[in-house]
């Protein structure tokens, strides 16, 4: 059966001018809003299209030199001031001043290194430390629930009696647990 609709614009030069960009660190929004690309939604298409998955390999390799060109970028922006002027309207007026836009650029670098780490989280997201120690008395375990299998059974109007508790018998973590002591 013949596919319907308009032809895909997909060719290898396009492809190509595509990939390169998205080598830069550019996302694929602001290289389709470009004139002669296509959009968004058409490379998507090419995406999941199995006739392309030469296109589809390439692609991700291209997204991950990206994201180091944005982690490169990222290392830039925050090693390089950039003087602004900023104006506050006080008592005495209109006051400017020149200065480094610090917080600016640690917005910046803030959000990069957010966007990296959603991404890519194992190559940019934060590591996590799991410290402590997991404490678990298995014969102890073993023993109270033995303990609780051979109690005599509970006739009609006799009191229940009070199973053993959770905490006695599940593991305990002690995660703040300092080690200097």
């Amino acid at each position: 059966m013949a596919r319907t609709g308009r032809p895909s614009l997909y060719t290898p030069e396009l492809a190509d001018k595509i990939l390169a960009a998205i080598e830069q660190g550019q996302s694929l929004r602001a290289i389709c809003s470009k004139a002669g690309m296509p959009a968004r939604e058409t490379v998507h298409r090419w995406l999941n299209d199995q006739e392309l998955s030469d296109f589809r390999n390439r692609y991700a390799r291209s997204r991950d030199i990206g994201l180091d060109v944005m982690a490169d970028e990222v290392l830039r922006i925050a090693s390089t001031p950039k003087k602004g002027k900023t104006r506050k309207t006080g008592p005495n007026g209109v006051e400017e001043t020149e200065a480094d836009m610090l917080g600016h650029r640690r917005l910046q670098v803030d959000t990069m290194k957010w966007y990296l780490s959603k991404l890519a989280p194992r190559r940019y997201g934060d590591r996590l430390e799991l410290t402590g120690s997991v404490v678990f008395d298995r014969a102890g375990a073993l023993r109270r629930a033995r303990e609780a299998r051979q109690a005599p059974p509970v006739a009609e109007g006799d009191a229940v009696p009070e199973s053993p508790d959770i905490a006695d018998v599940a593991p305990t973590v002690d995660a703040f647990e300092d080690d200097d002591d």
